[in-house]
Protein backbone atom coordinates (compact mmCIF):
# COMPACT_ATOMS: atom_id res chain seq x y z
CA UNK A 1 0.00 0.00 0.00
CA UNK A 2 2.65 2.52 0.64
CA UNK A 3 4.00 1.80 -2.87
CA UNK A 4 1.24 3.00 -4.49
CA UNK A 5 0.46 5.92 -1.80
CA UNK A 6 4.41 7.17 -3.22
CA UNK A 7 2.84 6.88 -6.67
CA UNK A 8 -0.48 9.01 -6.32
CA UNK A 9 1.53 11.23 -4.59
CA UNK A 10 4.23 11.86 -7.20
CA UNK A 11 1.42 11.95 -9.88
CA UNK A 12 -0.16 14.90 -7.56
CA UNK A 13 2.79 16.54 -7.19
CA UNK A 14 5.28 16.07 -9.78
CA UNK A 15 6.30 19.47 -11.84
CA UNK A 16 6.60 17.45 -14.93
CA UNK A 17 4.40 15.13 -14.98
CA UNK A 18 2.20 16.03 -12.26
CA UNK A 19 -1.80 16.65 -12.67
CA UNK A 20 -1.06 20.58 -12.14
CA UNK A 21 1.44 20.48 -15.26
CA UNK A 22 -1.06 18.24 -17.52
CA UNK A 23 -4.08 20.98 -16.13
CA UNK A 24 -2.00 23.63 -17.55
CA UNK A 25 -1.47 21.95 -20.65
CA UNK A 26 -4.72 21.04 -21.31
CA UNK A 27 -6.20 24.35 -20.66
CA UNK A 28 -3.40 25.53 -23.25
CA UNK A 29 -4.65 23.22 -25.61
CA UNK A 30 -8.75 24.20 -24.99
CA UNK A 31 -7.59 27.73 -25.61
CA UNK A 32 -6.25 26.64 -28.97
CA UNK A 33 -9.16 24.83 -29.66
CA UNK A 34 -12.10 27.30 -28.98
CA UNK A 35 -9.81 29.86 -31.07
CA UNK A 36 -10.09 27.53 -34.27
CA UNK A 37 -13.11 27.13 -33.61
CA UNK A 38 -13.80 30.68 -33.70
CA UNK A 39 -11.54 30.83 -37.08
CA UNK A 40 -13.20 28.53 -38.53
CA UNK A 41 -16.99 30.13 -38.21
CA UNK A 42 -14.99 33.54 -39.28
CA UNK A 43 -13.55 32.01 -42.61
CA UNK A 44 -17.51 29.91 -43.44
CA UNK A 45 -19.00 33.24 -43.08
CA UNK A 46 -16.02 35.10 -45.03
CA UNK A 47 -16.53 32.04 -48.12
CA UNK A 48 -20.48 32.02 -47.91
CA UNK A 49 -19.84 35.97 -48.32
CA UNK A 50 -17.81 35.17 -51.57
CA UNK A 51 -19.94 32.67 -52.59
CA UNK A 52 -23.16 34.91 -52.63
CA UNK A 53 -20.76 37.83 -54.18
CA UNK A 54 -20.26 35.65 -57.39
CA UNK A 55 -23.68 34.40 -57.67
CA UNK A 56 -25.00 37.99 -57.83
CA UNK A 57 -21.97 38.75 -59.98
CA UNK A 58 -22.84 36.28 -62.66
CA UNK A 59 -26.55 37.33 -62.50
CA UNK A 60 -25.62 41.03 -63.12
CA UNK A 61 -23.81 40.00 -66.00
CA UNK A 62 -26.47 38.16 -67.49
CA UNK A 63 -28.87 40.28 -66.93
CA UNK A 64 -26.85 43.66 -67.12
CA UNK A 65 -27.92 45.23 -63.50
CA UNK A 66 -25.83 47.50 -61.95
CA UNK A 67 -27.51 47.60 -58.47
CA UNK A 68 -26.68 43.30 -58.90
CA UNK A 69 -22.64 44.55 -59.41
CA UNK A 70 -23.28 46.73 -56.56
CA UNK A 71 -24.06 44.22 -53.71
CA UNK A 72 -21.81 41.31 -55.25
CA UNK A 73 -19.40 44.24 -54.09
CA UNK A 74 -20.61 44.74 -51.14
CA UNK A 75 -20.72 41.03 -50.61
CA UNK A 76 -17.42 40.54 -51.57
CA UNK A 77 -15.86 43.08 -49.15
CA UNK A 78 -17.78 41.75 -46.69
CA UNK A 79 -16.06 38.55 -47.50
CA UNK A 80 -12.48 40.15 -47.41
CA UNK A 81 -13.46 41.82 -43.90
CA UNK A 82 -14.21 38.26 -42.65
CA UNK A 83 -11.13 36.85 -43.59
CA UNK A 84 -9.24 39.57 -42.32
CA UNK A 85 -11.24 38.92 -39.25
CA UNK A 86 -10.68 35.49 -38.85
CA UNK A 87 -7.00 35.97 -39.21
CA UNK A 88 -6.56 38.76 -36.56
CA UNK A 89 -9.92 38.56 -34.35
CA UNK A 90 -11.40 35.15 -34.99
CA UNK A 91 -14.32 35.85 -32.40
CA UNK A 92 -15.30 38.99 -33.76
CA UNK A 93 -16.34 37.24 -37.25
CA UNK A 94 -17.86 34.06 -36.07
CA UNK A 95 -21.38 34.88 -35.81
Amino acid sequence: MGERSSILTRFAKDPKDGKEAIAVWAHAFENLRGESLDMSHSFDNAAAAFELGIVLATASAITASKMLIRFALVMGAAGLILAGLGLTYPALGAF
